[in-house]
């Protein structure tokens, strides 16, 4: 398991994808996104969308999208995966910034 991110930096209003990369070389039993500050299994919803995809015979691309992100979706979130040999973890950190103030 791994991603290419690690820590992430947006902006207020915008969507975020985090990525997450499992072999299928053993069979998944439990895949899921979760975030540090709540261990609570992130469903679709309309802060999150979660969408699975495979470019790659060996590899599943376990993406979790947010959804106009706001200051408090600011967190560590965490990639899990299981099946009969164990467990295996990944997190991915993202930091929000507030939007410039142009004013004059």
């Amino acid at each position: 398991m791994f991603s290419e991110q690690k820590e992430l930096s947006v902006s207020v209003d915008e969507t975020v994808v985090l990525h997450c990369l499992v072999s299928r070389l053993f069979p998944l039993k439990d895949l899921f996104w979760s975030r540090r500050s709540s261990s609570i299994r992130l469903e679709r919803n309309e802060k999150y969308e979660l969408k699975e995809t495979s470019d790659n015979a060996d590899l599943i691309d376990l993406q979790l999208f947010i959804l106009e992100v706001e200051k408090s979706d600011e967190d560590e979130y965490i990639c899990s995966s299981r099946n009969a040999f164990g467990s295996s973890k990944i997190s991915l950190h993202f930091r929000v910034r507030s939007r410039p103030n142009y004013s004059k």
